[in-house]
């Protein structure tokens, strides 16, 4: 019995001694938040400073991957197409224009880019250009000012929208693979691409506040198609999918339809139109049912019409908060969508993991 009793007295103290003790885990647990916060601190602290001279600085373009951001500098001989790297600080020079850059469109697969380019206020040329700096294509139309669509899914395919100085236009459809250039009759000088072969073009209004329907034309067969969306007062594409709004009572209502125009996602947000019209600020795609935008606040418009908009991350329909404010104009993801370019200047990054906003840019004294 009492070679029993031991036995049972030493598995207690076996227990007791494997538990953990009450004080010990919340210290554990406090250490463990501690050391995720150090972390978070830690990978905002590794983001380096780009140190601007503003007297070089012309404009932020995109993100060239999750850390190089390309942008534009100048002097008196030359523009030069560069990229810094968050992470490492490091700043490499990837193109050198004689001409003024006008813009910069980085190609979703990331492997070209274009740069629009004039020498004169009566015309623009277009350069397609490999990542190691090699002009692949290059393209000169008459224009005072030039609209550009670049297709997601083929680099080689273009509209261009040529203004003239009384703000009449042509509307081209540029082929790389044949090296076509040609005119379009399309009533809508703001065209979106729908997939390769396909055109999204809205009826133009006659007033801010009125709406349109969305047509179809496919280029390939010279073919219109009715898409019976009315009342469309926005649109946006990627690569084959289609993102349109619509009025709904005090709300917009979100939608985005494949090719096929079956439903892959739709939210609403409240809609704050009024006699300056409704905002449709710049929108980042992350996926083809992921998009990061800027959202009314539902404050009334300040005195000088701008307005105060939320910043967030719709996933799947589902609506996640970022940031409660944001000055919304530059607006450029990085192609994982944890980080973003914002601001008017481009001179803030919002982390959308750690939902925070912080300066990366400052100028030099």
């Amino acid at each position: 019995m009492k070679k029993v009793m031991s036995i049972f007295c030493l598995v207690i103290l076996l227990l007791v001694g494997c538990a953990p003790n009450s004080n010990e885990s919340k210290d554990q647990s406090t250490g463990e938040v501690e050391e995720n916060q150090n972390q978070s601190d830690q990978i905002e602290d590794a983001i380096k400073t780009f140190e601007v001279d503003k007297d070089k600085f012309h404009f932020i373009v995109d993100w060239l991957t999750d850390t190089k951001i390309a942008f534009v500098e100048k002097d008196e001989k030359n523009y030069y197409l560069k990229s810094f790297d968050i992470n490492s600080g490091e700043i490499e020079t990837l193109f050198t224009e004689e001409f003024v850059i006008v813009d910069v469109i980085i190609h979703p697969s990331k492997n070209t880019y274009l740069l629009h380019t004039s020498n004169d206020s009566s015309s623009a040329t277009i350069k397609i250009v490999s990542l190691d700096g090699v002009v692949i294509d290059e393209i000169t139309i008459a224009s005072s000012e030039l609209a550009i669509e670049w297709n997601d899914m083929d680099p080689t395919l273009l509209l261009l929208t040529a203004f003239q100085k009384d703000w009449s236009y042509d509307l081209f459809l540029y082929n790389g693979n044949e090296e076509d250039l040609s005119l379009l009759s399309l009533e809508d000088p703001f065209p979106k691409w729908l997939g390769k072969k396909k055109i999204v073009t809205a009826t133009s209004p006659e007033q801010p506040l009125d709406t349109g329907d969305l047509f179809l034309y496919d280029f390939t067969l010279d073919t219109h198609e009715n898409l019976n969306l009315d009342d469309v007062v926005h649109f946006d594409t990627k690569e084959d999918n289609l993102l349109y709004v619509q009025v709904n009572e005090e709300e917009l209502d979100y939608k985005i339809i494949n090719e096929d125009t079956a439903m892959l996602s739709e939210w609403s947000i409240p809609d704050t139109g009024n006699d300056f019209g409704r905002t449709f600020p710049e929108s980042s795609w992350v996926s083809n049912t992921t998009v990061i935008m800027p959202s009314s606040s539902g404050d009334d418009l300040l005195a000088d019409s701008e307005e105060r908009f939320k910043f967030m991350r719709v996933l799947n329909g589902r609506q996640h908060l970022l940031l409660d404010h944001l000055d919304a104009d530059l607006l450029r993801c990085s192609p994982s969508g944890e980080k973003c370019i914002v601001g008017y200047k481009g001179d803030k990054i919002v982390d959308v993991i750690k939902q925070k906003e912080f300066n990366w840019m400052t100028e030099l004294e």
